[in-house]
């Protein structure tokens, strides 16, 4: 893989990971109201966004392809 195309990929990795991330915290906060709902929607969005950056770039980065506990034993 060119450097170019690793670039690419972590750049449009981090455009969808962040995309995630509001989307799951407009969503929270559609549901929850107040400081409450503020907090859980930024911990859920970041939880949503850097599970999907981390298999994103586990995958197709880093072609890692283990998966499971089995592999950090």
């Amino acid at each position: 893989m060119t450097a170019a195309q690793l670039i690419w990929r972590y750049s449009a990795f981090a455009v969808l990971a962040t995309l995630a991330n509001l989307a799951t915290q407009r969503s929270v906060l559609a549901l929850a109201e107040g400081t409450q709902g503020f907090v859980l929607a930024v911990v859920s969005g970041t939880a949503v966004g850097l599970h999907l950056k981390h298999i994103l770039d586990k995958s197709w980065n880093f072609f890692d392809k283990s998966s499971g506990i089995a592999v950090y034993g």
